[in-house]
């Protein structure tokens, strides 16, 4: 019994001996594996290579400096070809370089990111039987991109779309032409990806660009792009118009089918860039004693359009064009976003002057260079011109002398029944202008007069019947402001566009006007050509000085109703204008 309580003593004493030792045992080895890792912190640990190279003990940066002491060098040459015509370059000159980077970070982190045991023996493999990394090669990706540019330039075949333009009035079809290019980015990287071949030759990927129509295909094109002649669109947002011509919409077309996109986000460039626009303040001020304006300005809200629904309606018309749709103008109602100005008209005067209340305009196409004159300087010289309450405006008082001594050219004018150069000749323009404003307004026209014969100025955009002539003495325009506040007259000319607009600024007292009942009738064609004998021109020279226009009469109805919608005045306007021969100057 003795001896048994001896044995287990002594069991127990090697037990705790054991135990002891084994907790050293593990002491020792995480002591020391925790030294060692403190040692070859942030190095390489022993027996990694790259590319042969012992990195054992060195750091990234000194691994990278040992790596690259000895410079490789790049000689071999590097072809690309297309179309039988090659570039040449060298490796060198391409960039090829070798690629240390990766190879470094994958070695410094070996024996570093997985547990214990792993990293332990990846570490102990590393230290007796070696881990070798290797580098790789690499191109400059922009400079071989700038190679394949240097072939494509050499050896592209541009191909042509095809595309329908008019000329005289006739559709011409250019039938287009096939071509290849070459795929720059598809190119580079099949250089880029064989840095670390063998390949040193390469063929340029190709696409086919261009499009050839077949006879079939163009004689249907031609079809097509005629249903456009004479058709345009308008839009328009306030008093800013856009018209889209017949060639600019053919010029859209894709052949043989669809529509050209970049050739539709032209047009609606053409849309934004005439609409769009910054919201202006207004500007006002004037002599309370004259009531003569020293500056005016209106308030306009900033309008920015919607690009998307103005694209899909320009879309839209192509093809109700192409359906037979028989508009000659499409105009389109062009959505926007506005907005308002800081400062509005209405908060810097105690007039009335808040907000547009009327508003004319016309066109003055193929004028000479002093009627043209003679337009912005009458403008200029109305322009601005504030009426009060229950006050008669006279179109001739306020323009006043119309002769060379106050700026005026001469111009074709209407006397004694012939078209003859005078002073003043365009000054009709205007008038007729504001008396466009005055029907649009409701404002009482109290004095109006048609011209003797069809001016071709004011059927651009009207029918016969919308004109105001004037004259010195009583051939006269004239209103009497019958609204509660005082009314301006702005006159804008645009000589570049041939374009005058006269907008009537007042307060809004809800009246309404509508003209009806348009009607024309007792046509009448054109008279003889008269000649009139020119002893200063050559003897059978003939110069003409008038053109021929037929007669006829026009009327309509201009209805203006109050707020509560009764009508309040009805007017209907006649003209009668006479036939008109062509008249030369004939040298005898």
């Amino acid at each position: 019994m003795q001896v048994l309580q001896q044995g287990l003593r002594l069991h127990g004493h090697v037990k705790a001996f054991l135990i002891g030792a084994s907790l050293a045992a593990i002491i020792l080895t995480v002591g020391g594996y925790f030294i060692f890792q403190h040692q070859f912190k942030n190095r390489f640990y022993e027996g990694i290579f790259i590319d042969n190279v012992d990195l054992s003990g060195l750091t990234s940066d000194e691994a990278q400096q040992k790596l690259t002491g000895t410079p490789e060098v790049f000689a071999q040459m590097i072809t690309l070809t297309s179309n039988d015509v090659s570039v040449a370059s060298s490796e060198a000159t391409l960039g090829l370089h070798r690629e240390y980077k990766t190879a470094i970070d994958q070695a410094i982190q070996l024996g570093r990111n997985e547990g214990f045991i792993t990293n332990t023996s990846k570490i102990f493999r590393a230290y007796t039987k070696g881990k070798a990394f290797n580098s790789h090669l690499a191109f400059d990706p922009i400079k071989v991109q700038d190679f394949v540019k240097e072939l494509a330039v050499k050896a592209n075949l541009l191909g042509e779309e095809p595309s329908a333009t008019i000329k005289n009035g006739q559709i011409e079809i250019n039938i287009g032409k096939m071509g290849n290019g070459i795929m720059i980015e598809d190119t580079a990287q099949s250089i880029l990806s064989a840095a670390n071949s063998a390949t040193r030759q390469f063929t340029a990927m190709l696409s086919p660009t261009g499009t050839q129509l077949t006879p079939i295909q163009a004689d249907e094109a031609k079809h097509r792009a005629e249903k456009f002649i004479g058709k345009s669109i308008e839009g328009k947002v306030d008093v800013i118009t856009v018209e889209i011509s017949d060639a600019q919409l053919i010029t859209s077309l894709k052949l043989p089918l669809g529509y050209n996109n970049d050739e539709v986000e032209k047009i609606l460039k053409m849309f934004t860039d005439k609409i769009d626009r910054p919201a202006q303040n207004a500007k006002f001020s004037y002599d309370e004693q004259t009531m003569k304006v020293k500056e005016f300005e209106p308030d306009l809200d900033g309008i920015t359009i919607d690009k998307q629904q103005t694209k899909n309606q320009v879309l839209e018309v192509l093809k109700n064009i192409e359906q037979g749709i028989p508009d000659k103008v499409t105009v389109i109602a062009i959505s926007k976003e506005a907005k308002k100005a800081d400062i509005s008209l209405g908060s810097l005067n105690n007039l009335g002057l808040k907000e547009r209340i009327g508003f004319g305009e016309t066109y003055y196409y193929h004028s000479i260079p002093t009627r043209i004159h003679n337009v912005s300087l009458a403008a200029k010289i109305v322009n601005n011109t504030l009426v009060k309450p229950g006050e008669e405006f006279s179109f001739n008082k306020a323009l006043g002398d119309v002769s060379k001594a106050t700026g005026f050219q001469p111009a074709y004018v209407i006397q004694s029944g012939q078209t003859v150069l005078g002073d003043g000749g365009g000054v009709c323009q205007v008038s007729t202008t504001l008396f466009r404003a005055l029907l649009d307004s409701g404002l009482k026209i109290t004095k109006r007069r048609a011209h003797s014969y069809r001016v071709s100025y004011y059927e651009l955009n009207k029918d016969p019947g919308f004109d105001a002539t004037v004259y010195a003495g009583d051939v006269d325009l004239r209103f009497l402001n019958d609204s509660p506040q005082a009314v301006l007259l702005h006159f804008e000319t645009f000589p570049d566009k041939l374009y005058m607009v006269v907008t009537i600024y007042g307060t809004s007292d809800g009246r309404t006007t509508e003209i009806s009942e348009y009607k024309k009738w007792d046509v009448r064609g054109a008279p003889p050509s008269q000649y009139i004998d020119d002893p200063t021109l050559p003897p059978g020279k003939l110069v003409q000085i008038d053109f021929a226009v037929g007669g006829i009469k026009a009327s309509f109805k201009h209805t203006v109703k109050d707020k509560d919608g009764n009508v309040t005045s009805e007017n209907t306007y006649y003209s009668n204008y006479v036939p008109w021969s062509a008249k030369y100057r004939r040298g005898v």
